[in-house]
């Protein structure tokens, strides 16, 4: 039994590890894809249009909104979570581009042996970790702006 127990969770493991490296591979082609600069402007522009599309959806037709919204949780629980992450997503990596078109070095590792090349390091994952923040408090502040928005055209 225990062999069989062991066996099961060696198998789930080597599967969700399965899942980590392709999420990992899939997150690294994109942001490897938006060093081309025509890429990331094409990036801007569809995730742009993607969370316009939100924004007028809950703006025109806030009633219709919340109808399919509600039928949607009453089926299933998990579509509402895809679609709230993904709009917390699209606001997230428009944020990250839009920065990427700032900053097009960001990712970019340089191999220095310079006495000032560790403070370099230092100052560009700084740099880094601030614009992933801001990104994901811009993705969660979309999300947000469209459920205060939505609440507050359905309720007048």
């Amino acid at each position: 039994m225990r062999d069989l127990l062991r066996k099961g969770l060696d198998a789930y493991e080597n599967r969700q590890e399965r899942r980590d490296e392709n999420l990992a591979r899939s997150v690294s082609s994109n942001v490897e894809a938006m060093s081309h600069r025509p890429t990331l402007k094409k990036y801007v522009y569809l995730l742009s249009g993607v969370n316009l599309l939100f924004w007028a959806s809950v703006l025109l037709r806030p009633y219709d909104v919340l109808t399919a919204f509600n039928k949607v949780a009453e089926i299933n629980n998990k579509i509402v979570f895809l679609v709230l992450t993904s709009i917390f997503g699209i606001g997230m990596w428009l944020t990250y581009s839009i920065f990427r078109l700032k900053f097009p070095d960001l990712e970019n590792r340089t191999e220095s042996n310079e006495v000032m090349s560790a403070f370099a390091d230092q100052e560009n994952s700084t740099r880094k970790i601030r614009i992933w923040v801001a990104s994901v408090a811009f993705g969660f502040l979309n999300l947000l702006g469209l459920a205060i928005t939505e609440g507050l055209l359905v309720s007048n």
